[in-house]
């Protein structure tokens, strides 16, 4: 009888099988939370602080820690021995304790500025318990997409019948909607967050998308990503727009070829933002908003680059611990004095050698990412992989420009996918292995 186990075989007998789905289902929810906390803040209990939908992610992420140990413990898992990112993100939490309790900010700024970035962060540590088969990871990746999907179409019923609709299918609860001085054009959020959020968000989950298609060639996923960027037209966003277009390239030239195909892709995706162009921007208004002559724009544009003086002078000032940890972001109770731009934003609130340290670790976990991609045999882990790398490449321009990589919904979909692409069994080693033989060999023959 044979005991190994296929990418596409079930768990053997009932009882893992049990495990098995109750790991998914834990897991399914957290993405549910994540993906319709808005809906959740909105129609829960809205008006409340912290809002209901963040509260319930910070409660589920310890329900998601305290299972997790008791399935490290039942199964007598030794991830953390032999994973060297899991040590990294060790060093890193410790590491910015030393700001919780030696800065002098607000008690409440300092310890809601270590959860956005070392607990949320942490997800891909907290989660990897459950990631115990090869085939777990088709079916997360794929949920990840459809959840993404749903969000997508219920934006663009936001951007078609924003006049029909109540203000809290809109925004999030307190907020106005979002538009422009010269004309009543609405942008859409989904409820994920403000425009240029819910822009970055759609990003994240084009990535899987187009990954996907250039990967398993999918026409299902190529109407899937077509959907996906309509949405991002209809964000109204510049750094979202000029992201999708950047990923497009990027994913081409790094995982594609460029065959007829791909051309004919390319095409239709600027034939749908020019009809998406056509029927929503009158008088070349989206052409003005991405050259920046519209009013918002220009205003936009001249109020974040005297933010960025003002952070650079701050940060020469306070080169070594910075302000305070919290003292920015969301985590802030008080004026900030950056609202956009997420590095200028870490580098004010903890000071340059924190900082530096926080970016080796995304660096060293685009290398691992990288890695993995090349010695995986399973093309979901490949999928994560491949999106988790290009969407470092991206977030390391636009997070001088915007700060939508604090955001909790944004944050914690990106390090999940992270989490996704790191995870390895036994099988995945095995197939490293073999890859590394192949390559040796076919490298021996070319040689002789």
């Amino acid at each position: 009888m044979n005991n190994n186990l296929s990418l596409d075989e079930k768990p053997p007998n009932e009882q893992i099988k049990a495990g098995y789905y109750l790991k998914l289902l834990f897991l399914l929810l957290f993405y549910v939370i994540i993906f319709f906390n808005g809906f959740i803040s909105n129609f829960v209990y809205p008006y409340n602080y912290p809002k209901t939908g963040t509260l319930l992610i910070d409660l589920y992420l310890v329900f998601l820690i305290f299972f997790g140990i008791i399935i490290i413990l039942s199964n007598k898992l030794s991830f953390i021995k032999w994973q060297l990112v899991n040590i990294i993100t060790i060093v890193i939490s410790l590491a910015f304790v030393i700001p919780v309790f030696l800065n002098n900010g607000p008690s409440i700024e300092r310890i809601l500025g270590y959860r956005n970035y070392i607990f949320y962060m942490m997800v891909y540590f907290f989660i990897q318990p459950y990631l115990s088969s090869n085939n777990i990871h088709k079916f997360l990746v794929s949920s990840l997409m459809v959840l993404g999907f749903i969000v997508a179409v219920f934006s663009i019923i936001q951007g078609i019948f924003a006049s029909y609709l109540p203000i809290d299918l809109l925004v999030l609860a307190g907020e106005d909607t979002f538009s422009f001085y010269e004309s009543d054009i609405v942008r859409t959020t989904a409820l994920i967050g403000n425009t240029i959020i819910f822009g970055i968000f759609l990003l994240v989950i084009l990535q899987l998308y187009i990954r996907h298609y250039l990967l398993l060639k999918s026409e299902i996923v190529f109407f899937g990503s077509l959907v996906i960027v309509i949405a991002i037209v209809l964000t109204y966003s510049r750094a979202a727009i000029a992201g999708c277009a950047l990923t497009i390239i990027l994913q081409n030239y790094c995982f594609g070829k460029f065959n007829i195909k791909k051309i004919i892709m390319t095409v239709i995706l600027i034939a749908v933002t020019t009809i998406s162009y056509l029927s929503f921007s009158p008088d070349y208004f989206l052409f003005r908003r991405l050259i920046g002559t519209e009013v918002s724009s220009y205003y936009s544009t001249v109020v974040h680059l005297e933010e960025i003086r003002n952070s650079l002078d701050v940060i020469k000032d306070n080169p070594l611990a910075g302000i305070g940890l919290g003292s920015q972001g969301k985590s802030s109770r008080s004026e900030k004095i950056i609202t956009d731009g997420f590095w200028f934003q870490l580098f004010l609130e903890m000071g340059i050698p924190l900082s530096l340290l926080y970016l080796l670790n995304i660096y060293l976990c685009t290398r691992i990412a990288l890695t993995r991609s090349r010695m995986t045999l399973n093309p979901y882990v490949k999928i994560a992989s491949d999106s988790f790398l290009c969407m470092s490449i991206l977030l390391f321009f636009l997070n001088f420009f915007n700060s939508a990589f604090s955001s909790p919904i944004v944050y914690l979909i990106y390090w999940t996918i992270f989490g996704l692409a790191i995870y390895k069994n036994q099988a995945h080693s095995g197939s490293a292995i073999t890859i590394r033989k192949n390559l040796k060999i076919k490298l021996r023959g070319i040689l002789e």
